[in-house]
């Protein structure tokens, strides 16, 4: 299985999926808002996103997180990319909405408010 992972310049794919995987998580994060017509459709999508990851800090929570920061960060990163891109929306607004929709989608989980 191992020699299947590797490629014929020798680099191993099996140690190396993290990267590859936050790099497209960052390539579909810069489609995701490329696709938005509006700020407003920006934030939501934003939102929506930090709820989702709130939600999956909330499962991992007695788990190591360390790749899934890893993949946050990179669609927060390709979604500010493609939002500057489109120039949709101030880049700290929408930090700030990610963050808040992180707290939101770990608290309504942590209270039993979503399943």
């Amino acid at each position: 299985m191992m020699k299947l992972l590797k490629n014929k310049k020798g680099m191993d794919l099996y140690e190396t999926w993290v990267e590859w995987s936050g790099l497209l998580i960052l390539i579909g994060a810069v489609l995701l808002s490329l696709v938005s017509r509006n700020m407003y459709v920006t934030y939501l999508i934003i939102l929506a996103s930090g709820m989702i990851v709130g939600r999956m800090f909330y499962n991992l929570r007695y788990q190591p997180k360390i790749i899934f920061v890893i993949f946050s960060i990179a669609f927060l990163l390709g979604f500010l990319l493609g939002s500057f891109i489109r120039q949709l929306g101030n880049p700290r607004f929408i930090v700030v909405i990610y963050l808040v929709g992180i707290y939101i989608g770990h608290y309504l989980h942590k209270k039993g408010h979503l399943w």
